[in-house]
């Protein structure tokens, strides 16, 4: 998806750092399981969140020692697949076609031809998604196809465009069977939406394209204090709301790196996005 849901290393014990590293693995062995090889590259920090939440939920999955590509001469502990797992792995899949869909509607004919390739090559995969997910990739359909509209019309209202993305997480957590953590993930889907917004304004405006915190705000450049303060106080609000779902949800043995994550790396992520940092920070680097 987009990479800012993850937790803040320092804070973790190691143990508890080893068991989302795990989760990491074991939605990486899935997604080659489910849908090939070439699934794996879709791998992302949110969705391995997902699945370590999932995992907490479920009771805590076993973890073996595999080798895999990334690491042929040494195993790395990894969950072994559950239904949240499973699920993550769909989501993936279902998200990552979406994202390549957007990525096209949004760019030219020659600059988005490499969007328009992997999109085609996408295809089987999510079809096979749809087939194992039918109502969730409906509802992921139809939040997209809403979110699509309210571009096209140049939307001002952030909470309209925030909560048709927010809507597709909140059908993933549905899928987990509990209220409670359908709205915690719909909650950070909201925070998800508007910080990628906040970190794609410059490319935005320079290219053009909807940002919804430009038509909110009436920007012609980048952030200025007045609006960096008014998009700190709604992401502070998603992740409050998300964190007081999580409450009332027990996640086990990832009850660690679910509060960290809410609390502490969100924070983090937030901060270095509103700072015109995230980016640069974050620029071919592959490890948290």
């Amino acid at each position: 998806m987009f990479g800012y849901v993850r937790p803040l290393k320092g804070e973790l014990k190691v143990s508890e750092f080893d068991r989302f590293q795990a989760a990491y693995c074991g939605l990486c062995h899935e997604l080659a399981h489910r849908y090939g090889f070439c699934a794996r590259f879709l791998l992302n920090y949110d969705l391995a969140f997902f699945a370590a939440a999932a995992d907490g939920l479920e009771g805590g999955a076993k973890a073996v020692h595999r080798r895999c590509v990334a690491s042929p001469f040494r195993r790395k502990c990894t969950l072994c697949a559950g239904n949240g797992m499973s699920l993550a792995a769909d989501l993936t899949v279902i998200l990552g076609y979406w994202k390549l869909d957007d990525a096209v509607r949004d760019e030219g004919f020659w600059k988005g031809l490499g969007s328009r390739i992997l999109r085609l090559l996408l295809k089987p995969y999510y079809r096979k998604a749809r087939r194992l997910r039918p109502e969730l990739c409906e509802r992921v359909r139809s939040s997209m196809a809403a979110l699509s509209v309210l571009e096209s019309e140049s939307c001002s209202s952030l909470d309209r465009c925030a909560d048709a993305f927010a809507q597709i997480l909140d059908a993933a957590g549905s899928e987990l069977g509990d209220e409670h953590a359908a709205r915690m993930f719909y909650h950070i889907g909201r925070w998800i939406y508007v910080v990628d917004a906040c970190d794609d304004i410059d490319e935005d405006i320079a290219e053009r394209r909807f940002n919804p915190i430009v038509e909110r705000y009436g920007l012609n450049g980048g952030l200025d204090d007045a609006t960096r303060q008014a998009v700190r106080s709604t992401l502070g609000h998603s992740l409050d709301a998300a964190w007081l779902e999580a409450k009332e949800l027990d996640f086990g043995v990832q009850s660690a790196l679910v509060e960290n994550t809410l609390r502490l790396g969100l924070y983090m992520v937030m901060e270095e996005v509103l700072a015109g940092r995230w980016k640069s920070r974050n620029k071919d680097k592959k490890e948290l």
